[in-house]
């Protein structure tokens, strides 16, 4: 099973083991850049919740810090959506993924409705808890309004706003 990477969780053991004794507020950019690790892996395993609290530490850190240095080696993730071409809003992007996914796992998976995931979203479909949604909105917002021409954040912030209820309109 470690050997095939997308089920694999031996990186998020090693990252983990890592830092069990570490400040669990990165305080520089090598620390973030592992936090920011962690919670990619843990939100590829669907551990949600704990990649929501480690990608938002690495977000908090990486937003108190100067840019990092260009020779930096930038952080391991498994969700490729071109994010170096975001440079700053990389963790902001992953926190739009991860809250988008809390949505989907407390109101599509949980507490399923006959519209459930079929575009456009309305009806038993529209998300009766917000965490998830407005986490993403939150997230996606950040990134959009450093990159506006990034389509991927645009999009994915709309269909958060339509499993709230609220697309077209916002």
């Amino acid at each position: 099973r470690d050997k095939i990477f997308f089920f694999s969780d031996a990186p998020v053991r090693e990252l983990e083991a890592r830092m069990a004794e570490a400040d669990p507020v990165p305080k520089d950019h090598a620390a973030a850049f592992e936090r920011f690790s962690l919670g990619s892996h843990q939100l590829r395993l669907g551990r949600t919740r704990d990649a929501i609290a480690n990608l938002t530490l690495a977000h908090d850190a990486l937003a108190a810090l100067p840019p990092a240095p260009a020779d930096l080696p930038k952080p391991e993730r498994f969700n490729d959506f071109n994010v170096e071409k975001l440079p700053g809003k990389e963790t902001a992007f992953e926190l739009g993924l991860a809250y988008l996914r809390l949505g989907e796992n407390d109101n599509c998976v949980c507490e399923r409705g006959g519209d459930s995931c079929i575009f456009p979203i309305a009806g038993s479909g529209i998300h009766q808890h917000e965490e998830g949604s407005q986490g993403a909105i939150k997230y996606f917002t950040e990134v959009l309004e450093a990159y506006p021409e990034t389509l991927g954040a645009r999009w994915l912030l709309n269909v958060a706003y339509m499993t709230l209820g609220k697309w077209p309109a916002e």
